[in-house]
């Protein structure tokens, strides 16, 4: 387990509000459709915790280069201290908070 948690810090994480995007929903006859906002949370790589824009305490986290999320409290514990100051809006995605010095793709 400390393993994974070493693997933790070797990723970039950028610390940002979670925000909605869009989604594929298929229907029974195997069409899709693109639904806006559809994507309405993520989970915390490690705890689980519901990362939402809904959220009255879990609206903002960290996410990597792998669009894998962790909660603030997990960050903290398991990568390093929490960047003071307001999180990124998910559009301004530049800032890299912690781990390898790596180039972010942007989206």
């Amino acid at each position: 387990m400390e393993d994974d948690y070493d693997r933790l810090r070797t990723r970039s994480w950028l610390q940002e509000v979670f925000t909605p995007r869009d989604s594929i929903v298929y229907d029974d006859k195997g069409r899709h459709t693109v639904k806006q906002g559809g994507w309405d949370h993520e989970h915390c790589l490690v705890c689980r915790v519901t990362i939402s824009d809904k959220s009255e305490t879990h609206w903002w986290g960290h996410s990597d280069d792998d669009d894998q999320w962790l909660c603030a409290a997990c960050y903290a514990r398991h990568v390093g201290p929490v960047r003071q100051g307001p999180p990124l809006p998910r559009n301004r995605r530049s800032r890299p908070v912690q781990g390898a010095p790596r180039h972010r793709r942007e989206h």
